[in-house]
């Protein structure tokens, strides 16, 4: 693997990650009961749409 697709595929499961525990977090924590809770999932969300961007910035500049 070429440094490229070591960065994008790490980018893009970190992205999933985030986006995966933060739905988690959402549908079965009582984030009305939790603020915690809620804090932490926003807080993976914004990294989820950071790491979108990403994704799109590095297909964009894809060698070749």
């Amino acid at each position: 693997m070429n440094p490229f697709e070591i960065v994008f595929t790490t980018v893009v499961a970190l992205t999933v990650l985030s986006a995966a525990s933060a739905t988690v977090i959402v549908l079965l924590v009582d984030t009305r009961a939790r603020p915690g809770a809620r804090i932490v999932a926003a807080r993976l969300m914004e990294i989820a749409v950071l790491g979108a961007g990403a994704v799109i910035a590095l297909l964009s500049s894809q060698p070749g």
